[in-house]
């Protein structure tokens, strides 16, 4: 198997590779992050919460219940590797955090340059293009957009166009897991979110008071209505 995989490129080989990396990749390939240039400094989890309307009429809603457990558990028959579970995690992060810092970055430009000094805002961090969020054109330059309304309305609604794609994903993923909880009453709505546990430094790990975890949320879909069985 690992000579298929590592073997100079020709027609059998091809042949074979597909084969041997299903069974190679999940359990066999090695995740090299640990030692990358900027190794993390936190870990990612991801949670989905379920809303409900009880017999008496009265909104509850769930504990928070784990996405990377359930990712953990469906590893083996989803071809996922465990430790890639972590990356998933934060691909989701980064796509609800993005959005978040788009609409940000619109609104500072809404305001002007004088907002912010220079028609930047450093704590706004990344953030996505016009053209990334919805195959618009490339994004219009920050100066050029503060200066043309219409470009930003046209940035707006490529984010709009986004955010609604990524809400349907949202509901879509969580909806079925609410149905798998068998809820004592009618689903409402769905919510996935984020969380981050900073991962404290080895030479601080030792000292008689060593700091403690920092958690923070950092993506949230926020709630988003229940899709039914019959529009998913």
């Amino acid at each position: 198997m690992v000579l298929c995989l590592v073997a100079p490129p020709s027609p059998a080989q091809e042949k074979m590779a597909s084969a041997a990396y299903k069974i190679a990749d999940p359990y066999f390939v090695q995740s090299w992050q640990l030692f990358a240039p900027n190794p993390p400094d936190a870990n990612t989890y991801g949670w989905y919460q379920i809303a409900y309307v009880d017999a008496s009429g009265r909104r509850q809603e769930t504990d928070p219940r784990s996405l990377n457990d359930l990712f953990v558990g469906q590893s083996q028959s989803q071809w996922v590797f465990p430790d890639r579970v972590g990356r998933i995690v934060t691909s989701l992060d980064e796509e609800l955090v993005n959005l978040q810092h788009e609409q940000i970055r619109i609104d500072t430009l809404r305001r002007g340059p004088a907002a912010t000094g220079d028609g930047s805002d450093p704590a706004i961090g990344p953030s996505v293009s016009a053209s990334s969020v919805a195959g618009a054109q490339p994004r219009v330059p920050d100066t050029e957009a503060v200066k043309d309304p219409r470009a930003l309305d046209g940035l707006q609604k490529a984010l709009d166009a986004a955010v609604a794609r990524a809400a349907v994903a949202v509901r879509r993923v969580a909806s079925p897991l609410a149905d798998e909880l068998h809820l004592p009453g009618r689903v409402v709505e769905v919510r996935i979110f984020v969380t981050t546990v900073s991962i404290t430094r080895f030479s601080d790990r030792y000292r008689d008071h060593p700091p403690s975890p920092k958690i923070a949320r950092v993506g949230d879909s926020h709630w988003l209505a229940y899709l039914p069985k019959g529009g998913r």
